[in-house]
């Protein structure tokens, strides 16, 4: 599309074709996370010279490695539960919070939590994933350090210490 045609636009259709090309992102987003699912199913990467799906997404397809690997991680929740897949198509859930969700998602409780997930940001799914799986906190530890070496007079030697050559 030429800038000249976008510069000349209502700013009441920008937005309509922001929101029309948002949704159509969604429903591409939705279909290659299945596809990628059946690429990895079949072991399709491997005829294509790569020895992972990651390889053949950054290499051959020549997505961010960051890219690749949220719609690899994705790919294999949204085939195992449909509704995921439904709401990514529909813009209802993000990859970054389907992905939080994934390890605690279960055949009884996925409807439940990917509605709770439903439009929230970010941060609101890791409160979410906080909520429901809490962790515990990281248990105090005391760790004896190394005795420093003393050099000649007793003065201890080491890096910024006097008699350390």
């Amino acid at each position: 599309m030429e800038r000249a045609c976008l510069e000349t636009m209502s700013d009441d259709r920008v937005l309509e074709r922001v929101r029309g090309l948002v949704a159509r992102s969604n429903e591409l987003t939705a279909e290659l996370l299945a596809y990628l699912a059946e690429v990895d199913r079949r072991g399709l990467y491997l005829r294509e010279a790569t020895g992972s799906l990651f390889a053949y997404c950054v290499e051959r397809l020549h997505m961010s490695e960051g890219a690749a690997g949220k719609r690899i991680t994705a790919a294999p929740t949204a085939r195992r539960f449909p509704l995921a897949l439904a709401m990514i198509a529909r813009g209802e859930i993000h990859l970054c919070g389907l992905n939080l969700l994934a390890p605690h998602l279960t055949g009884e409780n996925h409807a439940e939590l990917l509605a709770r997930a439903r439009h929230r940001s970010k941060r609101a799914i890791e409160k979410l994933v906080a909520e429901i799986a809490p962790r515990s906190d990281v248990p105090s530890r005391v760790v004896a350090l190394p005795r420093r070496a003393r050099g000649p007079a007793g003065v201890e030697s080491g890096p910024g210490r006097v008699g350390h050559e």
